[in-house]
């Protein structure tokens, strides 16, 4: 039934929680995971006004900073599916976290989508708009929320 397995990845604890689930559904279905992770600069690495004198090379070791970060986290991730007897592999896309999501799904032909949910309550909701609403209403893909 599912193939290919996305599942979005960020520090939380429900994104830790659908990587179990994923990593169970994969396991069931023989199918291959493919763990996302979505990173957005500091809004200030891309005001020219603020960094206005900031050395390139400076704002760079930032943004590689960022990234060997993410890398070490999501290897952890990996080595768990790998236990697990579980086919991975790992996506870093930069920006908005919903709509990469959306984008990479499509891209890389997944079957299922397993994402946690920030749980916010209405007064958050109607401030920020969290990724897996945003997937829940852009996505062609059949999702599971944790």
């Amino acid at each position: 039934m599912y193939k290919k397995i996305l599942i979005p990845i960020d520090r939380s604890e429900h994104s830790q929680k659908s990587v179990e689930h994923g990593i169970a559904l994969a396991s069931s279905f023989d199918a291959e995971i493919v763990l996302l992770h979505c990173y957005d600069y500091p809004e200030i690495l891309n005001d020219e006004f603020l960094i206005y004198g900031i050395p390139d090379s400076y704002i760079q070791n930032i943004k590689k900073n960022i990234e060997s970060h993410s890398q070490e986290f999501l290897q952890g991730i990996k080595d768990k599916c790998i236990e697990n007897k579980v086919s991975v592999t790992i996506e870093f896309r930069e920006g908005h976290p919903g709509h990469n999501i959306v984008t990479a799904a499509e891209e890389l032909n997944a079957d299922l989508i397993v994402m946690g949910s920030r749980h916010m309550g209405m007064l958050k909701r109607l401030i920020f708009t969290s990724s897996s609403n945003y997937v829940l209403h852009h996505s062609k893909i059949s999702i599971f929320v944790i």
